[in-house]
């Protein structure tokens, strides 16, 4: 048998190269496909690290065993302040020597953390008063004297409220670590005293003696800053006492809890209703809500184009084997290793994916930035997880040729030279 290895070598390479040619539009649909895997597993890492930053921070209280619900004394028995005060003394007496109750509070219509807050404006003692128009204002919660321990909330200094705090006694007021750095830079403001009269609609000042400072907490959103806030006992507030949260600290599962401060509700008065009953748990969730969803979302969309892309590489790879199965067998014939067969064709598939990501690279760059809103801590060109994103469609591009390489690498010489 008398071949001319040389020349057929040349006429295989000239068909390797005319099949390489005729199949382009291939080749560039698969680097389009993991161009686009790039984009979207990008925006899906990106999306990742933001919702892990967002769990990891400190919220300034303790989600975990706590139940919520909404009780809002309806009636013309409870248009009087007073009578407001006597229910809810009334309602935490009965709770808190319930079977597996910690501590029980109750807290202003204004919503619980991680939302809202009501505002209220203030004037410092021993400083300048500045026009109403420009004095400064904190978020204000009325609470009973157990929310912070209920809640979870570390006292910095000073002292938590107590029951001996009451209308009879001086009012008394606790601030958050934001106001106490705005106002009191390296300075305790222990004894201090803020007026609040021009919130409370009062001509008259009215005093509130700082006894204690907590620390801050994120009652406005997961992503907003703590802002300066301060705290009043329910029982000194002057005014309406609006719609109101009780909050009940579990020593096991808070749920379980709800049938029993029902229970206690009705004792005192049948006639009220209870709505919103939640863990603390379920509403940090429903915070988390904004950021979880289109995670997922997007966290599918690219696992989808990943596989279609490995998909899509292997099939070229394989085809592009079958039509250099001539030319294989004589490199090896002529001396070509397993190992080299196995570059050659891991190589080819590999020249693909870095096309495509180098493509999505550019692309991702510039769409990432459309969802810096949804971002908490990480920025839309972080390259940490561009890097990792690489490395994983490198990864799959690596894996997606093996088989059809291992396929060449078998590729018996004597059948090509037979063939030939």
């Amino acid at each position: 048998l008398k071949v001319d290895l040389s020349k057929s070598l040349k006429e295989g390479s000239r068909g390797s190269t005319e099949g390489i040619r005729s199949h382009r539009a291939r080749a560039l649909l698969v680097s389009s496909e993991f161009a686009l895997a790039l984009v979207l597993l990008a925006g899906a890492g990106l999306l990742i690290r933001s919702f892990v930053a967002l769990n990891q921070i400190d919220l300034g209280f303790d989600p975990h065993n706590v139940l919520t619900m909404r009780i809002a004394l309806l009636g013309p028995h409870y248009q009087e302040r007073v009578r407001q005060v006597e229910f809810f003394g009334d309602l935490l007496r009965n709770v808190q020597p319930l079977p597996g109750v910690k501590s029980a509070a109750v807290i202003d219509g204004c919503d619980l953390p991680p939302d809202g807050g009501c505002g209220m404006s203030f004037v410092i003692e021993g400083r300048p008063t500045p026009p109403p128009n420009l004095l400064p204002d904190a978020s204000s919660r009325v609470i009973s004297a157990d929310y912070f321990r209920t809640m979870g909330i570390a006292l910095v200094s000073g002292r938590y409220f107590t029951d001996a705090d009451t209308n009879r006694t001086r009012r008394v007021v606790i601030i958050n670590e934001a106001l106490a750095r705005d106002y009191w830079p390296g300075r305790d403001p222990i004894g201090g005293r803020l007026d609040f009269s021009s919130s409370l609609g009062v001509k008259q000042p009215i005093w509130f003696t700082i006894v204690g400072v907590v620390e801050n907490v994120k009652n406005h959103g997961l992503e907003v800053a703590p802002r300066d806030e301060v705290y009043v006992p329910y029982t000194q507030y002057p005014t309406w006492f609006t719609p109101r949260e009780f909050v009940v600290r579990a020593s096991g599962d808070p749920a379980l809890l709800a049938p029993a401060v029902r229970h206690a509700v009705a004792a005192i008065d049948k006639d009220q209703p209870i709505s919103d009953v939640q863990t603390m748990d379920q509403i940090m969730s429903q915070a988390e809500a904004g950021h979880r969803f289109p995670m997922i979302l997007l966290g599918v969309f690219a696992a989808l184009a990943l596989i279609l892309a490995a998909i899509g590489i292997y099939g070229v790879v394989s085809y592009g084997v079958s039509q250099r199965a001539h030319e294989i067998g004589i490199r090896m014939a002529l001396g070509a290793q397993k190992e080299d067969v196995l570059r050659l064709v891991v190589g080819q598939g590999i020249r693909l994916g870095v096309t495509g990501i180098g493509l999505g690279i550019v692309a991702a760059l510039g769409l990432t930035r459309l969802m810096a809103s949804l971002l908490y801590g990480v920025k839309p060109s972080d390259p940490f997880t561009f890097l990792m994103v690489c490395l994983t469609l490198l990864g799959v591009a690596g894996l997606a040729c093996y088989i059809p390489s291992r396929r060449a690498a078998k590729i018996d010489p004597m059948i090509a030279l037979r063939d030939e």
